[in-house]
């Protein structure tokens, strides 16, 4: 969901939501599907390739529900770094 309607649901997401976060508001969960873990990984996919966009950091409940967003990370604002601290850790597949 956008950050400013975000924003509007007031406090805590008023007062705690930076820049480098998203909120992610799940409208088909339902009530109380599953309590969201930290650190968890939001991941979307596109075609037949998966992508983490997220890292689960905190919510105003202790479990995912339709009407208060979880607030994760957004991975892509920290890929500089990412990139940084990963090179010549991982060697690429071949095929």
């Amino acid at each position: 969901m956008p950050s400013q309607d975000c924003r509007a649901l007031g406090d805590p997401y008023a007062s705690s939501l930076t820049v480098n976060m998203l909120c992610v508001l799940f409208t088909d969960a339902g009530n109380n599907v599953h309590a969201m873990k930290s650190g968890s990984s939001l991941v979307c996919r596109q075609g037949d390739t998966w992508w983490q966009h997220g890292v689960a950091t905190w919510s105003k409940d202790s479990y995912v529900n339709a009407t208060q967003p979880d607030v994760h990370s957004n991975v892509v604002k920290y890929l500089p770094w990412i990139q940084q601290n990963i090179e010549g850790l991982f060697q690429p597949l071949l095929g």
